[in-house]
């Protein structure tokens, strides 16, 4: 009887010891949101209104994955680079988390015209700040390039670049009908 509480005591002692430093630690694995997911592009921080465009960003990892970017028509004009512009493709590229809820990212995407020629390509990088309560995004510090069809986007001298606007979204989530 005596040994089986004594053994008791020390299991208890021992689940207590190995519970302790992982609820202790338990903050350190604490890396942040999700980016993975679909986010809708909104008009401001706090002006939720459709600003249209999307972005579907995926990964096997929690630090690394890529993106596909979608304008509309009114979120983004490829005319203001060049006239002959019908549309643009969608922009896919890449994100690397580089801190707790911040990523880099960088995406490419072509400009074609009515002929359905790419008439120029467009590379746009900067950074992501995703809220702590995981809902929202501001997209920041943006540089735009603009390189000719025939100037290698990775390699190669861009044509024209400037700053781009800060953007903000929200994460789309699964709705029950």
């Amino acid at each position: 009887m005596k040994t089986k509480v004594v053994r008791s005591a020390l299991v208890g002692i021992l689940v207590l010891g190995l519970a302790l430093p992982v609820t202790a630690s338990a903050s350190f694995f604490n890396w942040g949101c999700r980016y993975q997911g679909t986010w809708f592009g909104v008009l401001g921080e706090e002006n939720t209104m459709p600003a249209g465009w999307m972005v579907t960003t995926e990964g096997r990892s929690f630090w690394h994955g890529t993106n596909n970017l979608v304008f509309t028509a009114d979120s983004f004009d490829p005319k203001d680079v060049s006239p002959d512009a019908v549309r643009t493709t969608t922009m896919r590229g890449n994100w690397m988390r580089i801190g707790y809820n911040t990523l880099m990212y960088t995406t490419t995407g072509m400009a074609v015209g009515a002929d359905g020629k790419m008439l120029y390509i467009a590379k746009v990088s900067g950074f992501v700040d995703i809220s702590e309560d995981c809902k929202s995004i501001h997209i920041r510090d943006n540089m735009i390039k603009i390189y000719l069809p025939d100037t290698n986007p990775y390699t190669g001298n861009s044509f024209r670049e400037f700053p781009g606007p800060d953007f903000y979204g929200k994460r789309a989530f699964v709705q029950m009908p």
